[in-house]
C-alpha cells in the first residue's frame, strides 16, 4: 500500500497547490452550484488547506490510520460534489487542480474523483483492518507513486482533449459529406 498512499498524498498536495496558485479555480465551480462567491472563496481556501495537511501527513506518516480515514471522507465529499454538480446541470469544470484542468468535462471530473475516492477507501480499509504498518516509503514507492499521481492529474484533461478532437473530426467528416452530396446534386 505504500505506493498507493504516496499516490494519494501527492495528488492531494498537487490539488491544493493548483487551487492555491489559481485563486479562481474552485470558486467558479462552486459559484455555478449557487454558492456565493464569498463563501466559495473561503471553501476553496479551506479545501486546499485540508488537502495539503492530509497529503503532508500521509507522506510524513503522521497518524496514518486517522489521516487515511480523513482522506477517504474528503474524497467521498468530492464525489458527492461532482454528482450534485452534474444533477444541477452545470457544465462548469471543477478546476480541482487549478489551471491544469480548466476545461475538464464534468463526467471526466466525476470519474477522476471516483478513482481517487476508491484509492483512498482501499488504503483506509487496509489500515483499519490490520494491514497498517509503520510507513516506510522506499525509493520505488516514492517514485512510482509520484509518477502515478502526475499521470492521474494529466490523463483526464488529455482524455477530454481527445474527446473534443474526435468530435471535431466527426463534424468535419459530416461537413465534407454534405459538401460532396451538394456537389453531386449539382453535377448529377
Amino acid at each position: 500500500m505504500p505506493l498507493i498512499t504516496v499516490f494519494i498524498a501527492v495528488v492531494l498536495v498537487a490539488s491544493a497547490i493548483g487551487k492555491l496558485t489559481s485563486s479562481e479555480a474552485l470558486v467558479s465551480y462552486l459559484a455555478a452550484l449557487r454558492i456565493s462567491r464569498h463563501i466559495a472563496g473561503r471553501l476553496t481556501a479551506g479545501v486546499s488547506l485540508v488537502e495539503l495537511i492530509i497529503g503532508v501527513a500521509l507522506l510524513a506518516g503522521i497518524a496514518v490510520r486517522w489521516v487515511t480515514a480523513a482522506a477517504a471522507g474528503v474524497t467521498i465529499l468530492f464525489v458527492v460534489t461532482h454528482v450534485v454538480a452534474m444533477l444541477s446541470g452545470t457544465q462548469e469544470p471543477c478546476r480541482c487542480f487549478g489551471a491544469v484542468d480548466s476545461e475538464l468535462q464534468p463526467a471526466l471530473g466525476l470519474a477522476r474523483a471516483a478513482l481517487l475516492a476508491a484509492a483512498t477507501i482501499l488504503v483506509a480499509a487496509w489500515d483499519w483492518t490490520g494491514g497498517h504498518a509503520p510507513p516506510h516509503y522506499g525509493v520505488y514507492a516514492v517514485l512510482s507513486g509520484t509518477l502515478a499521481s502526475f499521470t492521474y492529474v494529466l490523463v483526464f484533461p488529455l482524455a477530454g482533449e481527445a474527446t473534443k478532437m474526435f468530435r471535431r473530426a466527426h463534424e468535419l467528416r459530416l461537413g465534407l459529406l454534405a459538401l460532396a452530396r451538394e456537389r453531386d446534386s449539382r453535377t448529377g
